[in-house]
């Protein structure tokens, strides 16, 4: 164009004479410029429609589904993460249950023996069922201990589920994200199929490095190992002094020292069933009874056994538990722990009333408005025990 503009005022000068002015011809050089410039602007136009219909496509297709999958990772990650918070709350709970039967079975070790109004079992049924003896304590300070174990064990597990979890997330996500990616870039090889080499260092990037589950597996691993590594690095530089209690054993309850017999027997009450109990008499003087309701224990039972039926059901912190609100250590959960029947040896007297049967009579202070009433009171407990020598031994080392 600006080259026919300077040959037409060119002429225009050379010829003097007055001529009639007539609409210019372009020539074929600005025919083939314009011509250019129409394919150029057509190619673009096709182009950017082509562009558009592929983003549209894109966007219903591959974006929706990458949201879709970002959705589902999203929920899965906030029910594992409400899960592992759960399993660690648990497991917190149980730390602060050992810390406080701790603290209880120090307390005990400081305080004298109170007086029968706050030890044992009383005649008012509604009273709370409590025992200060220190073997009591002490045992329900192991069993907590020993409970608080297994809840670890059994939380340990299902945090290891749970990472397993995580971990096939994440393989998953990577394997359905890599396929997104590789339809992505070849709906965009398509579109930019007359322009060579925009997409082709893409995707040969993307499907050369095609990798099978296990390569992808041992990616992941090594990227979780290299934040352990980290992870054990930061733990090392901390210091910790002697730990006092590295070599601490613990012992059954009913290997304690304060334990001076147990055995299995069956107990009767004033206006009750016979019922199998756990019979344990303790170097400070106390008589307890721990009812067992399993149909398993019976009197040949031995008294390890049946301890065992004692300790609380472990609840297996895992997703169908955590929503239906179980949870360890809840309200009365060591209730079994706690005797049934307690008795003070000093006030009591043990006569035999046949081969296998002897009775207690306790001897009580009434306390209250009962005081007025009568000074004491007795209770009367039978005991069965499956042998003549068991019933022997009994009395002997009741009336020592």
């Amino acid at each position: 164009v600006a080259s026919m503009r300077k040959k037409t005022d060119s002429a225009n000068k050379n010829d003097k004479k007055p001529q009639k002015l007539s609409t210019p011809q372009p020539s074929s050089e600005a025919k083939d410029a314009v011509s250019v410039v129409k394919e150029i602007r057509e190619a673009q136009n096709d182009l950017a429609s082509r562009f558009h219909e592929s983003s549209k496509n894109m966007e219903e297709e591959i974006a929706s589904a990458i949201g879709s999958l970002l959705d589902t990772i999203r929920d899965s990650f906030t029910t594992m993460e409400q899960l592992g918070s759960s399993i660690l709350v648990e497991l917190e709970k149980t730390e602060q249950e050992v810390a406080q039967a701790w603290g209880t079975y120090l307390n005990s070790k400081s305080t004298p023996n109170p007086d029968r109004s706050s030890a044992g079992s009383t005649t008012d049924e509604s009273a709370p069922k409590t025992s200060v003896d220190p073997w009591v304590i002490e045992m329900q300070y192991r069993v907590a201990v020993a409970y608080q174990n297994h809840a670890w064990e059994k939380g340990n597990d299902e945090l290891t589920k749970l990472f397993a979890r995580v971990k096939e997330e994440e393989i998953t996500r990577r394997m359905n994200l890599r396929e997104f990616l590789v339809a992505f870039a070849q709906r965009q090889q398509r579109l930019f199929f007359s322009l060579p080499g925009i997409q082709n260092e893409v995707l040969e990037e993307l499907v050369g490095k095609e990798m099978t589950r296990k390569e992808i597996e041992k990616a992941v691993q090594r990227i979780i190992d290299e934040r352990v590594k980290n992870s054990k690095r930061d733990l090392f530089c901390l210091r910790f002094g002697e730990d006092d209690f590295a070599d601490f054993n613990l012992e059954s309850p009913l290997a304690s020292d304060l334990l001076s017999k147990a055995k299995v027997v069956r107990r009767k009450t004033h206006g009750a069933d016979w019922s199998v109990c756990l019979a344990v008499m303790t170097a400070d003087s106390y008589f307890h009874l721990f009812e067992i309701k399993s149909p398993n224990v019976t009197m040949a039972t031995t008294p390890e056994v049946a301890f065992t039926m004692l300790a609380p059901r472990l609840i297996i912190p895992n997703g169908d538990n955590q929503m239906l609100g179980k949870t360890n250590f809840g309200k009365g959960w060591g209730d079994p722990l706690t005797p049934t029947e307690s008795l003070i040896l000093s006030k009591c007297k043990a006569k035999r009333l046949n081969d296998v049967s002897f009775e207690m009579t306790e001897s009580i202070t009434t306390t209250g408005a009962s005081k007025f009433m009568s000074k004491s009171s007795r209770r009367k407990i039978m005991i069965e025990t499956q042998t003549k020598e068991d019933t022997d031994d009994w009395i002997q080392i009741l009336t020592a």
